[in-house]
Parts: structure tokens; sequence; C-alpha cells
């Protein structure tokens, strides 16, 4: 179990608190695991159930995973410069079952040196970060990240799981995916037009909406889609 403390730079004034034990509870209400006093026992569905949350019921630092298991796996993929974890421990628990220990192991402070450190994750500006290039470009290459991890899941969730849900949970994760590839379009289409229009069409590939269709229009045909009103974009910036 986790929990999270957000502080301000100088460590001392506390912002508000992450409790993870909700989230696992949360996971302990859904999936009911085999339970023996602090050890919960978790079957197959614990997989899906990891692509679906995003892993948001604890954290890598509290895992314990043997050697051998490691090796089997491939170790983490060193090319991505975010998700590493995440993409290491679909890996894991695609072919392995795990075991929680219901009690906190640390408590992690969210420092100058992890790597949402140059934005204010808890204030961002959509408009600012759309034209500063130093941010967004680091934005950028974090949400691309996250979405070949999740393209990674959905695959391997493809792969080796045909369980009764099988088609739902898929169509969450190409919902999931293409919200991060309509949010990177976004932020981009002031900078990089390009290849905030490249975003945009992959999006719509996925999970096509009217408003999606607006959006790439205003790159393509300003003058025409501008004056089409729609709903403020609902992002994915998590």
């Amino acid at each position: 179990m986790t929990k999270q403390r957000w502080h301000f730079k100088d460590g001392l004034h506390l912002i508000s608190i992450y409790e993870g034990i909700n989230y696992f509870q949360k996971t302990v209400d859904e999936l009911k695991p085999r339970i023996k006093d602090q050890y919960y026992f978790f079957d197959e569905r614990f997989f899906e159930y990891a692509i679906l949350e995003y892993f948001y019921f604890y954290h890598i630092n509290t895992v314990v995973i043997d050697k051998s298991v490691i090796d089997q796996v491939g170790g983490f993929d060193e090319d991505l410069m975010a998700c590493e974890d995440t993409d290491f421990l679909l890996r894991v628990f695609i072919d392995f079952k795990v075991c929680f220990i219901r009690d906190y192991h640390f408590i992690y402070h969210h420092g100058d040196d992890n790597i949402y450190a140059f934005l204010d994750r808890k204030n961002i500006n959509v408009d600012m970060l759309s034209t500063d290039r130093s941010t967004l470009d680091k934005m950028t290459k974090i949400e691309l990240c996250k979405i070949k991890v999740r393209t990674q899941g959905r695959d391997m969730f493809n792969k080796f799981r045909r369980d009764n849900n099988h088609t739902e949970v898929v169509s969450l994760i190409n919902e999931s995916i293409a919200d991060k590839l309509f949010t990177l379009g976004y932020l981009n289409r002031k900078l990089y037009k390009q290849d905030a229009l490249g975003y945009y069409l992959r999006s719509i590939k996925l999970d096509f909406t009217w408003p999606k269709f607006v959006y790439l229009g205003r790159i393509i045909f300003p003058g025409l889609f501008n004056k089409i009103k729609v709903k403020d974009p609902n992002l994915n910036l998590w």
C-alpha cells in the first residue's frame, strides 16, 4: 500500500494526501481475492484490472519480484523515458499471479526530481502549455510513452486473454488511447500543426466523435470549421 504526499518546493507545507489504500479497497471489492490475514491473493483477472485502472492502487516501490521472474519477462524497457514501470509490470502480471500485503510500505514524496518536475500538474494552463515549446516537447514525449505502453497492454491482452468481457475491455483501452492522442493533438495544434493533425487522425480512427472531427477540421480548413461550435475538449493530462 502507498501513501503519497504533495508538498510545496520547500517540503514543509502539505497540500493534499493520496491514500493508496482507497484504490486498493476498490480493487478488493471488485475482484474479491482470497484473503488470509493481511495477505490478498488475486487470480488472473488482475491483469485485466491492472490495464483498466492504470496501476493507481499500488506503487512499484512496494513490489517484491523474484529475480528469475525479472529475467523471464525481460526486465525494464530502457528506451522508455516514462511508464517503464507500468510496461514492466504488465509483462509480469500477464504470466504470474500476485499477492498483496495490506499495509503501508513507504511514504512517497513528490519532489523536484520527479518526471513532472517541469510542470505544475495541479495548475495546468492549457493555453500557456500549448505555446511553451520546451514544456510542450517534454509533455509530448511523456504522453507518447504512456500511449505506447497502453497500446502494448492492449495488444498483450488481445494475444493472451479471451475473457467474457474481452470486447469491452479492448474498447475501453482504445478509448483511453484515443483520449491521449486527442489531448496531444490539441496541445500541439499551435506550434506543431502537422503533428497535431496526425494525433487527431489516430484518435478518430480509434474512437470517432463529432467534436474531434471539428477540431481536426480547424487545422485543415480553419475558415470553415472555426465557425462550428462544439463543447470544450475533455483533455487527458494524467
